[in-house]
């Protein structure tokens, strides 16, 4: 194969990067909620307070009727470490905390529930610093096989999701509830990451996606300047904010859902979450680079990550209270991951920049395989009402990992599987009420079997905790 197509080649390998780092399943929370996370994220048959609007609308008219205001502080600590065959050669991610914030007000009037929120739907991030004499960005070889080492700079992405949503839910009769929201969803994305020319070597021969668009034409004049070989190639767009990306998406998406009451002790839940429909994630002014043994060309430029979208998502469940003290609940959902994790796809445009030179206005596509799979998840909880004003709250959450061992990524390890949880509940007076729930993710261990990962272990794990103030009038 040409050299144009092996430096396009290494840019698609750095798509790959792009998408990597902290998921609990998949990228979605285990729960959203003190009091749903707390029982194992399940959440669909009962009222879970404001965070409803995240789980089943419809459970909002389960509320007394009053109004309520909500703050909630979501805190996501993942350990992740992936290590090469190579003895004592790997790497441990600096992004260990995420800090997530949310808003909502809600309020029943008669028949009718509606309002409010603002919270995080979920993502992920690494922080792999500066590479090192020792780690997992050590040891890599050049296109043609040469020792080469990669630029030396930072290397880390983070992306979130976010949604403002607004709810509306209708008690139909004793039994029936029914609930709707429209969310306003934005997806925000930093990306700085490096491959090796050996790395992207095994996509160019076909081992995982495609590359097209005017750039790779433009390519062969520049390789007797680059040394007739790659060492490695570079994404570079990032804000330096824990808060939000340099690429950023906005979109729509919406939530339906209902209840039924069986009996006095029984409720029944289903819900259904849409898949999103979010605009291309678009940076501008950024650079992309790729070098050799001679020269690093940097090309200033535009990138546009093309059609990333939240999936659909089904849920059924059922909340059992034989008594006032005990209330069992469980969950059941399919996240469709496959529909928006088989690909990912990421272009970048040169400007008319003079110091692009024949690169100015040409542009690279590149679609990396994914491979997600869908991912069933199975919740189950307990609450037992200690006293009056204490609730104690355990839970479970069972999903399997999505990701393909051949494709899995050391710099996107969504593979975490099972949480245990557990929290409270205080009324501390008849207006205010404070929630805490703690999930423990046991450590996963998966090891690559694929062309670009053969080998490569890597390990994840979380302790993530969450906590609510709600005040109801």
């Amino acid at each position: 194969m040409n050299r144009p197509t092996k430096i396009a080649t290494a840019i698609a390998l750095l798509c790959a990067a792009s998408s990597n780092g902290w998921a609990t399943n998949g990228m979605n929370l285990e729960g959203y909620g003190s009091k749903a996370t707390a029982m194992g994220g399940a959440s669909t048959a009962y009222d879970t307070g404001n965070s409803a609007v995240m789980n089943n609308p419809a459970t909002l008219s389960l509320m007394k009727p009053n109004a309520r205001f909500g703050l909630g502080l979501r805190n996501l600590r993942p350990d992740v470490e992936s290590r090469t065959p190579l003895p004592g050669v790997g790497t441990e991610s600096g992004g260990d905390s995420y800090f997530m914030p949310s808003i909502s007000y809600m309020r029943r009037s008669g028949s009718l529930t509606y309002g409010a929120a603002i919270k995080a739907q979920g993502g992920m991030g690494t922080e792999y610093g500066k590479p090192g004499a020792s780690d997992l960005f050590s040891g890599h070889l050049s296109m043609l096989n040469a020792p080469t080492p990669l630029s030396g700079m930072e290397a880390r992405s983070e992306l979130g999701v976010g949604r403002l949503m607004l709810p509306l839910s209708y008690q139909a009769n004793d039994r029936l509830t029914i609930g709707g929201s429209l969310d306003f969803v934005w997806a925000m994305l930093d990306m700085q990451m490096d491959m090796s020319g050996a790395q992207f070597a095994q996509l160019m021969a076909g081992n995982g996606g495609k590359v097209g668009g005017s750039m790779a034409a433009l390519i062969p004049p520049a390789i007797p300047a680059l040394g007739n070989d790659v060492n490695w190639a570079r994404f570079d767009f990032s804000d330096s904010s824990d808060y939000t990306g340099k690429a950023k998406g906005y979109g729509l998406g919406a939530k339906f859902g209902l209840t039924y009451a069986v009996n006095d002790s029984l409720r029944l839940g289903f819900a259904y979450h849409t898949k999103t429909d979010i605009s291309d994630l678009k940076a501008d002014n950024q650079t992309m680079s790729f070098s050799g043994p001679a020269a690093t060309f940097n090309l200033k430029g535009d990138y546009r990550v093309n059609d990333f979208q939240w999936p659909a998502t089904w849920a059924i469940g059922l909340a059992y209270q034989p008594s006032e003290k005990w209330l069992f609940v469980s969950d059941l959902k399919l996240i469709e991951w496959n529909d928006v994790m088989d690909e990912f796809n990421v272009s970048f445009k040169a400007s008319s920049a003079a110091s692009n030179g024949g690169f100015a206005n040409s542009e690279i596509d590149v679609t990396l395989d994914q491979g997600w799979e869908d991912q069933v998840v199975l919740q189950l909880g307990v609450q037992y009402q200690a006293t009056p004003k204490l609730a104690l709250r355990a839970g479970l959450s069972i999903s399997d990992n999505p990701i393909p061992d051949t494709l899995v990524n050391p710099l996107f390890p969504a593979i975490v599987e099972t949480h245990y949880t557990a929290g409270f509940g205080y009324q501390i007076d008849s207006n205010q009420n404070i929630a805490f729930s703690l999930a423990y993710a046991p450590e996963t261990k998966v090891t690559g079997s694929g062309p670009l990962n053969n080998g490569i272990t890597i390990t994840h794990s979380q302790l993530n905790w969450t906590l609510n103030y709600l005040y109801s009038f």
